[in-house]
């Protein structure tokens, strides 16, 4: 029984490092900027984020994200406003008028 709990561990350790090998190979560039955009209430906001976040955490992207008014409501606005509080790391942009 323990010899196959220790050959899933390895399995599972062996696909881990090959995971993170192959998006190296796949995100080679460091230092990019994101720009997403960001419209409407920003519903999708949190969401969004947190996956580029992730990216970033597993070591498969290396960027600074930053955030484009792309046509806010009043709402959206708001909840940028919030994030921007809580997150010293995102920049807000809005076009020129």
């Amino acid at each position: 029984m323990s010899a196959i709990l220790l050959a899933a561990l390895a399995a599972v350790g062996l696909f881990t490092l090959l995971w993170l090998g192959f998006g190296r190979l796949l995100v080679p560039a460091a230092g990019l900027h994101i720009l997403v955009p960001v419209q409407g209430d920003g519903n999708d906001l949190e969401h969004n984020l947190k996956g580029l976040r992730w990216l970033c955490t597993t070591g498969l992207l290396d960027a600074r994200i930053d955030l484009l008014d792309a046509g806010l409501t009043d709402t959206g606005r708001e909840r940028v406003e919030r994030l921007l509080r809580t997150e010293s790391s995102l920049h807000f942009y809005q076009p020129r008028q």
